[in-house]
């Protein structure tokens, strides 16, 4: 999903948005609350960016299912 967003960012501590859009996580207790399956992150980017077709035209958000 992030690769068709053209600016990402987050300030989880230990986090790093990487160039190509991966996420790089370093921080000790960020990848124990992954062991435990109880780690979240907060990821920043222009919806109106995102939704934005190839002739510039915005395009409705999907409903979720």
């Amino acid at each position: 999903m992030l690769e068709s967003i053209q600016t990402v960012s987050t300030n989880t501590p230990g986090v790093i948005v990487n160039a190509d859009k991966t996420l790089e996580i370093s921080d000790e207790d960020s990848l124990m609350m992954i062991d435990e399956g109880a780690f979240t992150i907060e990821v920043s980017f222009d919806i109106g960016e995102y939704m934005t077709d190839s002739n510039g035209q915005k395009q409705e958000i999907p409903k979720s299912r």
